[in-house]
């Protein structure tokens, strides 16, 4: 027989010596005086003296047994483990927190994981392999991952794991792991099912907008209790270069498009100080060779240091990209380290972000018009292929220099694979004179991360080629073929704070850009009936409301590594459907939407942490950028067979050990909230799943974390013991025998005592025996 509260056992049996100094104070003698009657009264006590003595010793021996079998009750007594007999086998299901948060650092200079692994090799010890005990260990960095399941009868082998763990950069995943102590408990045998939750309950570990999955009703739940101390923490919430395609004349000509070579870095601060505080935020850009190892004597970087204001929460810092000294076209990965103060960061795990950065010389923009020969005499004459490259190249092609952006004509009928892989975007201005096939070979385009844009023609007035289009390139928008003549004229509405996108750059000056622009004629752009409110996303928007230039994306698709975009531009670009061409606006929108467009195009490339990696079709392998790490493989769905539950840059190689393209995963700053859970609300929100657990204090310093685990563990669900119950029942009991024997003692019934009274004589005042 154990005891879970041993001092509250000798605290009970110490009081047992009251009722005996009691008894034998009671039984102190007096002197006897010598009285003639007095032989009378000897006479009947002496009848009575034995029974007297016998209730005597049996009221002290009753209230000494209400006083051990009281504090036997109290100190919950269990034999032979969990239960009453202990014979039955047990099934011990542990899950351990290894997200983002269980990284947090508490004031003892330890992390949770390392106390969680603690608690979990003493709940090993506490199996009984002999007796058909076993073990299951469940991660819950997301996805919950079963490491050993079903549970196995060697906890030696799950105690070697769990010494392996270590935190991840993924968000705890609770449902996940029910879920699967759900699933394997299904045609379990066992008569003992726990289930051992170990986890600091921070707001960052635990959700509490989740749906919980419901356990078997005989499955007990020990957890932790939620951590009390309130740390401080902070961490980079994203990483944006203002263009996501870096053109490396831009950077080295010198002149304002050099401006747009920054950096946008958002910070957070989390916790109960948030004082004034200085850190530094540090900037590196690794260029990546096309074998996908990067390059160290192309790397460049640079620091900045910033203040936090007292109470300051979000910071925002717009810093220069790292310079580029060699212009050579590839990818890089642009890696931003936050560093803070001592003391103000108790998850590191969220300090550093990445970002793809697609270096190139100048971006190849293909005009899908037919070709016009002859001198071009004036601006009366121009063409919309004229207008366009006119936007695209508006300086440095009269001077014969290589400009950053390069028109490259395209004739209708050349509109083949060949020809487009070699371009990053493509206008198609006379989109009437594309076939079917054309069609088809732009929407592969588009899918493959290229940047489509569609405007009218002047002539004709219908546009039969809409529903061509959005099939091809399957955009859930609608086009109407039939253009609308404004009278008057409608202007372009003045710009809301929405996302404008790919015009993101010229959000300060749009209002100003916009004003003087007229549409003469315009077509009806909408989203398809049901369709969700990203399948078309209005940058420009005149005085009605109908879209001028709008953006759209294929239909999502597992094949691709990329989504692709489609811009639509409204209006021909033709001074008899609008004044745009020849307003000043027109340059920067063509200028940003190719520049931006095209680096939106091609993806994010991120995730966060947890989710798996889209690789894409002809994609074999990744494998990390800057570590030993193993390569992780990729299934045919174009998906990395496991989740990426750790930060970092990955190269997509194909069969041929080339690389694709690159992938960043970084880390999931939702797990990064280090706040604690109140207790009274974690227990409502399980209660409503129907998980009643018993908490047991993993910091404590009373007693070693070993027995606070044991005792955790043999306890009951509801926190009590049988054998406890029913010492208390049995000291109820004999207590209320005490209570009736010490009356009688005590000849406090009337009845008997007037009997005694009437049958015995009387004795005068002062006499003793």
């Amino acid at each position: 027989m154990t005891l879970l509260h041993p001092l509250l056992l000798a605290a009970g049996l110490a009081a047992i010596a009251i009722p005996i100094a009691i008894h034998f104070f009671m039984r102190r003698r007096r002197q006897p005086i010598a009285w003639g009657a007095m032989k009378f009264l000897l006479e009947a006590y002496q009848q009575q003296r034995r029974r007297l003595e016998f209730e005597k010793w049996l009221l002290l021996a009753l209230r000494c047994l209400v006083l051990a079998l009281l504090a036997l009750g109290l100190a919950r007594p269990l034999l032979g483990g969990v239960g009453l007999g202990g014979d039955t086998p047990r099934e011990l299901y542990i899950l351990i927190d290894n997200s983002l948060a269980s990284a947090a650092v508490s004031d003892d200079g330890t992390t949770a994981l390392e106390r969680h692994k603690e608690a979990a090799r003493a709940a090993l010890s506490e199996l009984d392999p002999g007796r058909g005990d076993r073990a299951a260990l469940i991660t819950l960095a997301s996805p919950a991952d079963a490491v050993i399941a079903p549970p196995s009868p060697e906890p030696g082998a799950v105690a070697d794991l769990i010494d392996e763990l270590a935190p991840t950069d993924a968000a705890a995943d609770l449902p996940g792991a029910l879920a699967s102590i759900a699933e394997l408990s299904e045609g379990s045998n066992s008569n003992e099912r726990l289930v051992f939750l170990l986890t600091d309950w921070r707001e960052g570990a635990f959700d509490a907008a989740q749906d919980l999955p419901r356990l078997d009703p005989g499955t007990r739940v020990i957890t932790e209790s939620p951590a009390t101390d309130a740390l401080d923490n902070q961490q980079i919430t994203s990483v944006r270069p203002l263009r996501a395609v870096v053109l490396a004349g831009d950077a080295r000509s010198g002149d304002a498009a050099a401006s747009a070579q920054q950096v946008r870095v958002e910070l957070r601060r989390l916790g109960p100080s948030l004082p004034s505080s200085d850190g530094t935020l540090a900037l590196r850009l690794d260029r990546v060779r096309a074998d996908g190892s990067a390059d160290p004597a192309r790397a460049a970087s640079s620091e900045t240091a910033f203040t936090w204001d007292a109470g300051q929460t979000e910071s925002t810092l717009v810093i220069p990209l790292p310079a580029i000294d060699d212009p050579s076209p590839g990818l890089g990965v642009l890696t931003a380290t936050l560093r803070s103060a001592p003391g103000l960061d108790a998850i590191p795990g969220d300090n550093v972000v990445r970002r793809v950065v697609d270096v190139r010389r100048n971006l190849r923009v293909g005009v899908i018009a037919r070709a016009r020969y002859g001198q071009r005499v004036s601006v009366g004459s121009f063409t919309p292929a004229d207008w366009l490259a006119a936007a695209l190249d508006p300086e440095l092609a009269a001077l014969g220099s290589t400009s950053p952006i390069e028109p490259v004509p395209v004739e209708p009928s050349a509109v083949d694979i060949p020809r487009l892989a070699g371009l990053d975007a493509a206008f198609v201005l006379e989109p009437e004179a594309l076939d079917d096939r054309a069609w088809d070979n732009l929407g592969t385009f588009a899918r493959r991360g290229g940047l489509v844009v569609l405007s009218p023609e002047a002539e004709p007035a219908a546009a039969t080629w809409a529903s061509k289009a959005v099939a091809a390139l399957d955009l859930a928008i609608i086009i109407d073929p039939e253009p609308r003549t404004h009278e008057p004229p409608l202007p372009l509405a003045t710009p809301t704070d929405r996302d404008l996108g790919p015009l993101s750059l010229l959000a300060a000056e749009l209002a100003t850009l916009s004003g003087p622009v007229r549409a003469f004629r315009s077509l009806s752009i909408e989203p398809e009936p049901g369709a969700s409110s990203s399948a078309l996303r209005p940058l420009l928007t005149l005085a009605d409301g109908t879209p001028l230039v709008a953006i759209s994306s294929p239909r999502p698709n597992p094949s691709t590594t990329t989504p692709g975009l489609v811009a639509i531009i409204g209006a021909a670009i033709d001074p008899e459907w609008t004044d745009l061409p020849a307003r000043p606006l027109f340059v920067p929108l063509v200028q940003e939407l190719v520049r931006q467009g095209v680096g939106e195009a091609r993806g994010a490339s991120a995730v966060p942490a947890g989710a798996k990696i889209t690789a894409g079709p002809g994609a074999t392998e990744l494998t990390s950028i800057g570590n030993e790490a193993r390569p992780v493989g990729i299934d045919v769905s174009g998906l990395s067979v496991q989740p990426m539950r750790n930060a970092g840059a990955f190269a997509v190689l194909d069969a041929q050990g080339a690389m694709r393209t690159l992938a960043i995963v970084n880390p999931d700053t939702r797990a990064g909230r280090p706040n604690p859970t109140e207790l009274v609300a974690l227990e409502d929100r399980l209660g409503r799943s129907g998980i009643a657990p018993a908490f047991f204090d993993a910091s404590g310093e009373d007693s070693p974390i070993s027995d606070r685990v044991a005792n955790a563990l043999r306890s009951d669900a509801d926190g009590g013991s049988p054998i406890a119950w029913l010492a208390l029942l049995a000291a109820l009991v004999l207590a209320l025998a005490e209570s009736a024997l010490a009356r009688r003692a005590s000849h406090a019934d009337t009845e008997r005592g007037s009997k005694r009274r009437a049958a015995t004589p009387a004795v005068p005042r002062g006499a003793t025996a």
